[in-house]
């Protein structure tokens, strides 16, 4: 028996070779920027004297009991959510390593010299020994999702699987840790907790974030402000958020803008009445534009930042930050590394443990660049 459960595993060793070995943060994004993820869970049913299927009855039985089913040979995903945002940013992730405070940032937070006028003399006052760097520091957060694989389970998909299940739980274990690392990006807004830091933390203009105090430090403040209350985001509206974030930035400008779906939907409603739809020279009607007119945007502009959707972030807000500053890093020996199988007999169980562990944190090096607004009008989605 022992060797026709290796059997399976070694069917399988080509899923388990790339959960640890092959470039993770690429497989991972590209997975999770996908609207719907291929795998998911189905059970078919028997569906009697509908279309050619004989009634119910005899017939039906006997034509059930010598006839094969007309799998389709992969699952569908009807759960969950695409998670773009956290795509993008493991698709640019930055590495780190181990060691106490394995992100440590030295940032500057005053001015370390002084100007000074001169005359024709070319005099000038003796310089000033004057501190301003400090270290941004913070921890690495884990990340675990156990994988179990059930001997028996194998012995029946063997020679007759269609899909594999040990196939579709690996692929969910990096659904899963999608969908986490999004939530806690959008809504952590508490310094020091197991889960990565957050944009609402990264945005906040109090309290302790990465090590440094924000009341001793105005320049390591975020920026979060209050529009109003159900306030329309029209493109003036919009521009006067990029401006200010630009501003608390010093200059930087923000590289990406975040809404929910129904707050960007009505801000995208704000454009679409000033549209013209332009024909190709010499044209005489849309027949003659190989596409048809186009409509309507995947992402819309404001004065230069690109503004998305993301399913997690929360309705009545705009996320603006610079992506120079602000990204992942990742533990370099923990980057969606699968541990590999461990027999489950001393837990008295035919079968295999394993899990996929991930270490990594989300770091705004200059959260001045951050900024929250909130207080936007949105629309019903459902």
């Amino acid at each position: 028996m022992r060797q026709r459960v290796q059997s399976v595993i070694d069917r399988h060793r080509g899923v388990l070779f790339y959960a640890q070995f092959a470039p993770a943060l690429v497989l991972a994004a590209l997975a999770w920027w996908c609207d719907t993820p291929w795998l998911g869970l189905w059970a078919p049913a028997i569906v009697a004297g509908v279309g050619i299927a004989p009634a119910a009855g005899a017939m039906s039985n006997e034509m059930t009991a010598i006839t094969r089913r007309a799998f389709v040979p992969n699952l569908v995903v009807n759960f969950g959510k695409a998670t773009p945002t956290v795509g993008a940013m493991l698709a640019n992730a930055k590495s780190a390593s181990g060691g106490y405070s394995s992100i440590t940032i030295p940032v500057s937070l005053s001015a370390l010299t002084v100007a000074q006028t001169s005359d024709f003399s070319g005099g000038f006052n003796a310089p000033q020994t004057l501190n301003g760097i400090q270290a941004a520091e913070g921890n690495l957060k884990i990340y675990v999702v156990p994988i179990g694989y059930n001997s028996i389970e194998g012995l029946l998909q063997m020679d007759a699987a269609v899909v594999s299940r040990i196939q579709a739980v690996m692929n969910d274990s990096g659904n899963q840790l999608g969908q986490t690392l999004s939530t806690a990006l959008f809504t952590n807004a508490t310094n020091g907790t197991q889960n990565i830091d957050g944009f609402p933390l990264m945005a906040g203009t109090s309290g302790t974030y990465l090590n440094i105090d924000r009341g001793a430090n105005a320049a390591w403040r975020g920026l979060t402000q209050s529009v109003g209350a159900a306030v329309v985001p029209t493109r003036e509206q919009l521009l006067t958020a990029i401006m200010r974030a630009t501003v608390s930035g010093g200059g930087a400008r923000p590289t990406h803008g975040i809404m929910g779906p129904g707050t960007w939907t009505y801000a995208a409603q704000q454009f679409l009445p000033l549209e013209q739809f332009v024909m190709k020279p010499g044209g005489r009607t849309f027949a003659d534009v190989a596409n048809g007119p186009e409509s309507a945007f995947s992402a819309f502009s404001v004065s230069g930042v690109p503004i998305y959707v993301d399913m997690d972030m929360p309705e009545g807000e705009l996320l603006l930050f610079n992506a120079r500053y602000t990204c992942f890093y990742m533990h370099e020996g923990a980057a969606f590394v699968f541990t590999g199988f461990a027999s489950s007999l001393p837990n008295s169980a035919l079968g295999y443990v394993g899990c996929v562990v991930l270490v990594m944190e989300a770091v705004s090096a200059k959260p001045s660049t951050v900024a929250r607004f909130t207080g936007y009008a949105s629309i019903s989605m459902l």
